[in-house]
């Protein structure tokens, strides 16, 4: 099953609409996914970056910081392609 990747989308499209609140939750979840079901360092680092994005809006700077580094740490390992979009999407948070 693919629910992080289900959970990444909700928390895009949550945290575009400005509903933050729902899109750390749906960031948290995905991410819980990962933790319980194996490593899937794409998809946690994309989701740290909807989470930084939702913390950031909620004026929970520390907090936001703390996804980017968990997010940027992940991405050291990405090919070029990967890393560029990685770039573009840190970039909204």
């Amino acid at each position: 099953m693919n629910d992080e990747r289900a959970d990444y989308l909700l928390a895009l499209a949550h945290n575009a609409a400005g509903l933050h609140g729902q899109a750390l939750e749906f960031s948290r979840r995905g991410l819980a996914t990962i933790a319980s079901n194996g490593k899937e360092d794409i998809d946690a680092a994309f989701l740290h970056l909807t989470s930084a994005r939702a913390q950031g809006a909620l004026g929970h700077g520390k907090e936001r910081e703390e996804a980017l580094t968990k997010a940027d740490i992940l991405a050291e390992s990405f090919d070029e392609g990967t890393k560029e979009w990685f770039n573009k999407e840190r970039a909204k948070a």
